[in-house]
């Protein structure tokens, strides 16, 4: 039932609503007749249908209701919008990480499918790809999970010439270099620790359901007592593996991946202490001092969208794809000339595990 032009119809209102029940009482209802999918694939005047609305809000499990959760109408994925932009397209576009994530099951990459691909879906009319909007809205952890699975994206060029890893020369705020940073800040610059995306890891994370954290639940004003106390528990486990590492269990536990370099200098009775007092100060000068309201979280998302497009930046220069289509990735990032000299991204990366905390 078409309600007007603009909202489309009564299914896409209540997509919209994020209404999980109706929505799946009006799917039901759509079902029990003869053309279901034609019901299902109907427009607004944006030319969005309902799956192109929950997918773009980050509605997953409304998502797979529409779709079914076998995936038995996953040829919706296909349909495009007025701008040529799939569900998939727009899930990508609002950084809707989950339901991107969950969508990409139904569109197989090069590896998926043993050559037979199109990435028709991933392009919208003016050109752009998923990876060409991500980088230019600085989704950076995104687009590292999109090279993963559709590594030829690395070569598309929209309608202007650009190929991602010159959009991603384009954007100076995506490093360090880009910013002026006064004295405190570049004291919590380096005290936040930041670490690369396990691609693996961070899809799987995303695959989960996520109950909301404990901090969550509790009254703002016990914010710095939940931090304390969650401080205190982390030094207690901290202590317990490095006792189990000293009796000989090699495997217990992980360190921190931002005190790795300063503690592998020092035995481990050394590299605990150091790794309890860098903690500890951090807690002090961040939530103890009050500056937790004071830049620290923008801080803390700079950092890492400096991790991740660091990251980025290397793998667009070591991408065997450039080779495949005979292409120079330095020549797409600094013109045509001779091969820059030394490491031209300024970021010594180490692959670490992906944390859930570093902002996805």
């Amino acid at each position: 039932m078409e309600i007007n032009k603009s909202r489309g119809t009564a299914l896409h209102v209540a997509v919209n609503d994020g209404n999980e029940e109706v929505v799946k009482s009006l799917v039901n209802s759509i079902l029990c007749h003869k053309n279901e999918k034609e019901a299902l694939k109907c427009k607004n005047e944006k030319g969005d249908t309902p799956l192109h609305l929950a997918a773009s809000r980050g509605f997953k499990d409304i998502c797979e209701c529409i779709i079914g959760e076998c995936g038995e109408r996953k040829d919706l994925i296909d349909i495009d919008n007025n701008n040529g932009e799939s569900p998939l397209f727009l899930a990508a576009l609002s950084w809707q990480k989950q339901t991107f994530v969950y969508l990409i099951k139904f569109k197989p990459g090069r590896s998926d499918c043993g050559g037979n691909y199109s990435y028709k879906d991933l392009i919208r009319n003016n050109g752009d790809s998923i990876l060409h909007c991500t980088i230019q809205r600085e989704f950076f952890d995104l687009a590292i999970i999109i090279i993963h699975k559709y590594p030829d994206l690395i070569v598309v060029q929209n309608k202007l010439g650009f190929s991602p890893v010159k959009l991603l020369a384009t954007r100076p705020s995506a490093f360090k270099s880009g910013y002026k940073m006064i004295w405190w800040k570049k004291i919590l610059y380096h005290c936040i620790p930041a670490g690369t995306l396990n691609v693996d890891e961070a899809i799987e994370y995303c695959q989960l359901k996520h109950e909301p954290k404990p901090q969550e639940s509790c009254p703002k004003n016990y914010d710095t007592c939940y931090l304390l106390i969650s401080f205190a528990k982390e030094m207690l486990q901290k202590k317990q593996t490095t006792y189990n590492a000293a009796n000989g269990s090699k495997n217990m536990g992980k360190k921190d991946n931002w005190l790795t370099s300063e503690c592998e200098l020092l035995p481990e009775n050394y590299a605990t202490c150091l790794a309890t007092c860098l903690w500890f100060l951090k807690f002090v000068y961040i939530y103890t001092l009050g500056l937790s309201g004071v830049g620290v979280e923008e801080i803390k998302k700079m950092k890492q969208k400096h991790k991740w497009s660091g990251q980025l930046f290397n793998i667009f220069m070591k991408n065997k794809i450039f080779q495949e289509f005979g292409l120079n990735p330095f020549e797409s990032y600094v013109g045509s000339g001779a091969k820059p000299i030394g490491d031209v991204s300024g970021t010594d990366i180490v692959y670490a595990n992906f944390n859930p905390n570093q902002g996805i």
